[in-house]
């Protein structure tokens, strides 16, 4: 799946190596059975890509973290959306998750999804680079 996949990937976030991608993944099916990535096919393409933790929450544990969610933009982005939603529901209850976690791209056609689905906005995700430390 991770090789097929790394078009969709490339093309939707316009960056990343082939070989980014593939230890990215490896990392996360390599773990165990607490994280992973799942994808959605549909007429023999892969349409949408979700990657996954199981977390322990002080508030209501165990959670289902999803830190990586990626769906084509094409004619079918609704249905793949949807699709991976299904899946991801579906992992919750497998796995015994009492919620489920997402970091997705505030404004986003998928925030709007989640929200048909009854997700609400329960925090913000900040993110900021750090630079190296001087050597002198």
């Amino acid at each position: 799946m991770a090789g097929p996949a790394y078009p969709l990937v490339r093309d939707v976030l316009g960056a990343g190596s082939l070989e980014a991608w593939l230890d990215f993944v490896e990392a996360r099916q390599g773990v165990g059975d607490d994280c992973g990535v799942m994808a959605v096919k549909r007429e023999g393409y892969i349409r949408g890509i979700f990657a996954w933790r199981l977390i322990r929450d002080l508030a209501s544990d165990p959670v289902l973290a999803v830190d990586f969610f990626v769906v084509s933009d094409t004619l079918l982005h609704q249905s793949a959306t949807c699709a991976l939603l299904d899946g991801l529901e579906g992992l919750a209850r497998q796995l015994g998750a009492k919620a489920i976690a997402a970091d997705l791209e505030p404004g986003s056609d998928v925030m709007m999804h989640f929200h048909k689905r009854g997700f609400v906005v329960t925090s913000v995700g900040l993110r900021g680079q750090v630079e190296p430390k001087p050597t002198n």
